[in-house]
Protein backbone atom coordinates (compact mmCIF):
# COMPACT_ATOMS: atom_id res chain seq x y z
CA UNK A 1 0.00 0.00 0.00
CA UNK A 2 1.35 3.29 -0.57
CA UNK A 3 1.08 5.13 2.52
CA UNK A 4 1.46 8.80 1.11
CA UNK A 5 -1.11 9.80 -0.44
CA UNK A 6 -4.23 11.91 -0.34
CA UNK A 7 -7.50 9.94 0.94
CA UNK A 8 -11.25 11.30 1.59
CA UNK A 9 -12.90 10.00 4.55
CA UNK A 10 -14.21 6.93 2.83
CA UNK A 11 -11.00 5.88 1.50
CA UNK A 12 -8.75 6.66 4.65
CA UNK A 13 -11.61 4.17 6.54
CA UNK A 14 -11.22 1.59 3.54
CA UNK A 15 -7.14 1.81 3.59
CA UNK A 16 -7.12 1.25 7.79
CA UNK A 17 -9.23 -2.22 7.40
CA UNK A 18 -7.13 -3.02 3.63
CA UNK A 19 -3.70 -2.80 5.97
CA UNK A 20 -5.23 -4.50 8.29
CA UNK A 21 -6.13 -7.32 5.79
CA UNK A 22 -2.74 -7.67 4.91
CA UNK A 23 -0.88 -7.37 7.71
CA UNK A 24 -3.21 -9.27 9.68
CA UNK A 25 -0.35 -11.76 11.01
CA UNK A 26 2.76 -10.35 11.40
CA UNK A 27 0.50 -7.15 13.11
CA UNK A 28 -0.96 -9.37 15.73
CA UNK A 29 2.05 -11.02 16.79
CA UNK A 30 3.52 -7.40 17.26
CA UNK A 31 0.90 -6.99 19.54
CA UNK A 32 1.08 -9.93 21.12
CA UNK A 33 4.34 -10.55 22.10
CA UNK A 34 5.10 -6.07 23.24
CA UNK A 35 1.40 -4.87 24.12
CA UNK A 36 -0.17 -8.67 25.92
CA UNK A 37 1.99 -8.28 28.89
CA UNK A 38 1.04 -4.83 29.34
CA UNK A 39 -2.48 -5.62 28.90
CA UNK A 40 -2.48 -8.64 31.52
CA UNK A 41 -1.67 -6.31 34.06
CA UNK A 42 -4.16 -3.81 33.80
CA UNK A 43 -6.83 -7.20 33.36
CA UNK A 44 -5.65 -8.28 37.01
CA UNK A 45 -6.06 -5.27 38.63
CA UNK A 46 -9.28 -4.59 36.83
CA UNK A 47 -10.38 -7.45 37.98
CA UNK A 48 -9.64 -6.11 41.62
CA UNK A 49 -11.01 -3.56 41.39
CA UNK A 50 -14.95 -4.90 39.75
CA UNK A 51 -14.46 -7.23 42.59
CA UNK A 52 -14.69 -4.29 45.28
CA UNK A 53 -17.45 -2.76 42.79
CA UNK A 54 -19.37 -6.21 43.69
CA UNK A 55 -18.64 -6.21 47.31
CA UNK A 56 -20.19 -3.05 47.17
CA UNK A 57 -16.79 -1.14 48.43
CA UNK A 58 -16.69 1.21 45.36
CA UNK A 59 -20.94 2.55 45.50
CA UNK A 60 -21.22 6.00 45.68
CA UNK A 61 -19.40 9.08 45.89
CA UNK A 62 -15.68 9.71 45.93
CA UNK A 63 -15.45 6.15 47.68
CA UNK A 64 -15.16 5.01 43.83
CA UNK A 65 -11.59 6.62 43.61
CA UNK A 66 -9.99 4.08 45.39
CA UNK A 67 -6.33 3.19 45.05
CA UNK A 68 -7.42 0.50 42.73
CA UNK A 69 -9.23 2.60 40.76
CA UNK A 70 -6.38 5.10 40.00
CA UNK A 71 -3.70 2.05 38.65
CA UNK A 72 -6.28 0.76 36.70
CA UNK A 73 -6.62 4.16 34.84
CA UNK A 74 -2.79 5.02 35.01
CA UNK A 75 -1.96 1.19 33.52
CA UNK A 76 -5.20 1.52 30.94
CA UNK A 77 -3.28 4.63 29.56
CA UNK A 78 -0.20 2.85 29.42
CA UNK A 79 -1.36 -0.16 27.92
CA UNK A 80 -2.79 2.34 25.22
CA UNK A 81 0.16 4.52 24.42
CA UNK A 82 1.68 0.55 23.98
CA UNK A 83 -0.38 0.04 21.21
CA UNK A 84 -0.08 3.13 19.78
CA UNK A 85 3.62 2.49 19.68
CA UNK A 86 3.78 -0.54 18.94
CA UNK A 87 1.33 -0.18 15.64
CA UNK A 88 3.25 2.89 14.52
CA UNK A 89 6.65 0.94 14.84
CA UNK A 90 5.34 -1.62 12.48
CA UNK A 91 3.84 1.36 10.34
CA UNK A 92 7.47 2.96 10.25
CA UNK A 93 8.83 -0.71 9.12
CA UNK A 94 6.26 -0.87 6.84
CA UNK A 95 7.09 2.32 5.41
CA UNK A 96 11.17 1.90 4.48
CA UNK A 97 10.38 -1.22 2.26
CA UNK A 98 9.85 -4.29 5.09
CA UNK A 99 7.08 -6.70 4.79
CA UNK A 100 7.89 -9.79 6.77
CA UNK A 101 8.18 -7.66 9.93
CA UNK A 102 9.16 -9.71 12.98
CA UNK A 103 7.73 -8.26 16.41
CA UNK A 104 11.80 -8.12 17.10
CA UNK A 105 11.96 -5.03 14.72
CA UNK A 106 9.17 -3.56 15.79
CA UNK A 107 10.34 -4.03 19.37
CA UNK A 108 13.68 -2.04 18.64
CA UNK A 109 11.84 0.64 18.00
CA UNK A 110 9.02 0.71 20.27
CA UNK A 111 12.05 0.07 23.26
CA UNK A 112 13.80 3.33 22.57
CA UNK A 113 10.59 5.34 22.18
CA UNK A 114 8.75 4.48 25.83
CA UNK A 115 10.17 6.75 28.23
CA UNK A 116 10.02 9.89 25.72
CA UNK A 117 6.31 8.88 25.38
CA UNK A 118 5.22 8.81 28.71
CA UNK A 119 6.03 12.23 29.54
CA UNK A 120 4.20 13.10 26.12
CA UNK A 121 1.14 10.77 27.12
CA UNK A 122 1.77 12.72 30.48
CA UNK A 123 1.51 16.17 29.00
CA UNK A 124 -1.01 15.53 25.89
CA UNK A 125 -3.39 14.25 29.16
CA UNK A 126 -2.95 17.24 31.31
CA UNK A 127 -3.44 19.54 28.42
CA UNK A 128 -6.72 18.13 27.41
CA UNK A 129 -8.09 17.51 31.17
CA UNK A 130 -6.99 21.37 31.78
CA UNK A 131 -8.79 21.90 28.40
CA UNK A 132 -12.02 20.28 29.45
CA UNK A 133 -12.51 21.50 32.72
CA UNK A 134 -11.19 25.16 32.49
CA UNK A 135 -12.10 26.16 29.09
CA UNK A 136 -13.95 23.47 27.82
CA UNK A 137 -13.04 24.56 23.79
CA UNK A 138 -9.89 24.15 24.29
CA UNK A 139 -10.06 20.37 25.00
CA UNK A 140 -12.51 19.52 22.49
CA UNK A 141 -9.97 21.55 20.08
CA UNK A 142 -7.08 18.98 21.31
CA UNK A 143 -9.04 16.67 20.46
CA UNK A 144 -9.06 17.15 16.70
CA UNK A 145 -4.84 17.82 16.38
CA UNK A 146 -3.75 14.28 19.18
CA UNK A 147 -4.91 11.46 16.87
CA UNK A 148 -1.55 11.25 15.18
CA UNK A 149 0.27 12.98 17.98
CA UNK A 150 2.50 9.08 18.50
CA UNK A 151 2.93 8.87 14.93
CA UNK A 152 4.64 12.65 14.47
CA UNK A 153 6.60 11.87 18.23
CA UNK A 154 8.01 8.52 16.98
CA UNK A 155 8.84 9.24 12.80
CA UNK A 156 9.89 12.66 13.16
CA UNK A 157 11.43 12.87 16.56
CA UNK A 158 10.37 15.16 18.05
CA UNK A 159 10.00 16.26 21.90
CA UNK A 160 6.58 16.40 23.61
CA UNK A 161 5.24 20.02 23.32
CA UNK A 162 7.26 20.34 19.65
CA UNK A 163 5.07 17.33 18.72
CA UNK A 164 2.16 18.99 19.91
CA UNK A 165 2.50 22.05 17.64
CA UNK A 166 3.77 19.93 14.84
CA UNK A 167 0.13 18.05 15.10
CA UNK A 168 -1.85 21.82 15.09
CA UNK A 169 0.37 22.49 12.20
CA UNK A 170 -0.54 19.78 10.13
CA UNK A 171 -4.04 19.93 10.65
CA UNK A 172 -4.01 23.63 9.77
CA UNK A 173 -7.08 24.21 11.50
CA UNK A 174 -7.57 27.71 14.03
CA UNK A 175 -8.40 27.02 17.79
CA UNK A 176 -12.45 28.20 16.85
CA UNK A 177 -12.72 25.36 14.36
CA UNK A 178 -15.13 23.08 17.11
CA UNK A 179 -17.13 26.24 17.29
CA UNK A 180 -17.69 27.43 13.67
CA UNK A 181 -18.09 23.48 12.61
CA UNK A 182 -20.87 23.19 15.11
CA UNK A 183 -23.28 26.50 15.29
CA UNK A 184 -22.16 27.68 11.72
CA UNK A 185 -22.30 24.72 9.90
CA UNK A 186 -24.37 26.15 6.94
CA UNK A 187 -22.56 29.35 6.48
CA UNK A 188 -19.79 27.24 5.87
CA UNK A 189 -21.25 25.87 3.29
CA UNK A 190 -21.07 28.93 1.39
CA UNK A 191 -17.69 30.12 2.00
CA UNK A 192 -14.85 28.25 1.08
CA UNK A 193 -12.25 29.45 2.66
CA UNK A 194 -13.32 29.11 6.01
CA UNK A 195 -14.14 25.86 5.43
CA UNK A 196 -10.73 24.82 4.45
CA UNK A 197 -9.38 26.25 6.91
CA UNK A 198 -11.77 23.93 9.50
CA UNK A 199 -12.26 20.57 7.68
CA UNK A 200 -9.23 19.19 8.43
CA UNK A 201 -9.95 19.23 12.08
CA UNK A 202 -13.54 18.04 11.34
CA UNK A 203 -12.40 15.32 9.35
CA UNK A 204 -9.83 14.15 12.09
CA UNK A 205 -12.63 14.14 14.82
CA UNK A 206 -15.42 12.32 12.44
CA UNK A 207 -12.94 9.93 11.88
CA UNK A 208 -11.78 8.73 14.92
CA UNK A 209 -15.56 9.00 16.28
CA UNK A 210 -16.24 6.51 13.20
CA UNK A 211 -13.25 4.05 14.25
CA UNK A 212 -14.27 4.18 17.79
CA UNK A 213 -18.10 2.99 16.95
CA UNK A 214 -16.44 0.26 15.02
CA UNK A 215 -14.17 -0.56 17.64
CA UNK A 216 -16.59 -0.80 20.41
CA UNK A 217 -19.30 -2.41 18.33
CA UNK A 218 -16.75 -5.39 17.73
CA UNK A 219 -15.48 -5.22 21.36
CA UNK A 220 -19.00 -5.55 22.37
CA UNK A 221 -18.83 -9.47 21.91
CA UNK A 222 -15.72 -9.93 24.19
CA UNK A 223 -17.76 -7.40 27.05
CA UNK A 224 -20.45 -9.85 26.37
CA UNK A 225 -19.04 -12.50 29.32
CA UNK A 226 -18.19 -10.31 31.65
CA UNK A 227 -21.47 -8.24 31.50
CA UNK A 228 -23.73 -11.23 32.10
CA UNK A 229 -22.01 -12.30 35.05
CA UNK A 230 -21.77 -8.77 36.35
CA UNK A 231 -25.50 -8.06 35.80
CA UNK A 232 -25.96 -11.94 37.81
CA UNK A 233 -23.76 -10.62 40.91
CA UNK A 234 -25.77 -7.18 40.77
CA UNK A 235 -29.14 -9.32 41.11
CA UNK A 236 -27.64 -10.53 44.47
CA UNK A 237 -27.41 -14.10 42.68
CA UNK A 238 -23.85 -14.08 43.57
CA UNK A 239 -23.57 -17.67 44.20
CA UNK A 240 -24.42 -18.06 40.84
CA UNK A 241 -21.48 -16.49 39.61
CA UNK A 242 -17.67 -18.06 39.70
CA UNK A 243 -14.64 -15.35 40.46
CA UNK A 244 -12.81 -17.38 38.55
CA UNK A 245 -14.59 -17.58 35.69
CA UNK A 246 -15.33 -13.59 36.17
CA UNK A 247 -11.16 -13.44 36.18
CA UNK A 248 -11.11 -15.08 32.70
CA UNK A 249 -13.74 -13.31 31.32
CA UNK A 250 -12.25 -10.32 32.38
CA UNK A 251 -8.89 -11.03 31.04
CA UNK A 252 -10.09 -12.40 27.74
CA UNK A 253 -12.46 -9.07 27.62
CA UNK A 254 -9.17 -6.90 27.89
CA UNK A 255 -6.82 -8.73 25.61
CA UNK A 256 -9.85 -8.43 22.68
CA UNK A 257 -10.28 -5.14 23.62
CA UNK A 258 -6.45 -4.56 22.96
CA UNK A 259 -6.72 -6.09 19.44
CA UNK A 260 -9.18 -4.16 18.55
CA UNK A 261 -7.44 -1.03 19.57
CA UNK A 262 -5.29 -1.02 16.87
CA UNK A 263 -7.94 0.60 14.49
CA UNK A 264 -7.60 3.77 16.12
CA UNK A 265 -3.57 4.62 15.42
CA UNK A 266 -3.78 2.65 12.25
CA UNK A 267 -6.26 4.95 11.31
CA UNK A 268 -4.82 8.33 12.81
CA UNK A 269 -1.61 7.04 10.98
CA UNK A 270 -3.55 7.18 7.79
CA UNK A 271 -4.76 10.31 8.43
CA UNK A 272 -0.89 11.82 9.43
CA UNK A 273 0.15 10.96 5.97
CA UNK A 274 -2.59 12.48 4.47
CA UNK A 275 -2.05 15.73 6.12
CA UNK A 276 1.84 15.20 4.99
CA UNK A 277 0.56 14.69 1.49
CA UNK A 278 -1.16 17.88 1.63
CA UNK A 279 1.39 19.80 3.60
CA UNK A 280 4.38 18.64 1.76
CA UNK A 281 3.28 17.25 -1.58
CA UNK A 282 5.01 13.54 -0.31
CA UNK A 283 1.89 11.85 -2.51
CA UNK A 284 4.12 14.00 -5.36
CA UNK A 285 7.78 12.04 -4.04
CA UNK A 286 6.17 8.76 -3.79
CA UNK A 287 4.42 9.16 -7.57
CA UNK A 288 7.86 9.47 -8.75
CA UNK A 289 9.43 6.51 -6.68
CA UNK A 290 6.55 4.29 -8.16
CA UNK A 291 7.61 5.62 -11.79
CA UNK A 292 8.70 2.13 -14.31
CA UNK A 293 7.16 -0.05 -11.68
CA UNK A 294 4.71 -2.38 -13.94
CA UNK A 295 2.41 -2.62 -10.75
CA UNK A 296 1.62 0.76 -10.36
CA UNK A 297 -1.93 2.21 -10.83
CA UNK A 298 -3.58 4.95 -12.78
CA UNK A 299 -4.89 7.65 -10.75
CA UNK A 300 -7.94 9.71 -11.73
CA UNK A 301 -6.14 12.88 -11.43
CA UNK A 302 -3.86 11.59 -14.86
CA UNK A 303 -3.98 13.48 -17.43
CA UNK A 304 -4.19 10.92 -20.97
CA UNK A 305 -2.52 7.59 -21.62
CA UNK A 306 0.91 7.21 -22.22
Amino acid sequence: MNLYEKRDFGQKINATFEFIRENFKPLLLSLSYIVLPFTLITAVVQVFLLQELLQGKTITGLAVFTPTYFVSLVLSIINTMMVYLTVNGYLLEYEEGARDITPAQVWQRVGREILPALWLTLLATLFTVFGFFLFLLPGIYLMGILPFMYMVFTREQRGALDTVLRCQQLTQSPWWSPVVGSFLLVWLLFFEEVRKRVRNWWSTVALMVVMLFIQVLLALVFQIPTGIMTVLSGMGLGSATSPVLLSIFSVLSNVGGTILSALFPIAAAFQYYNFLAQVEGTDLLSAIETLGDSKAKPRTEDEGDY
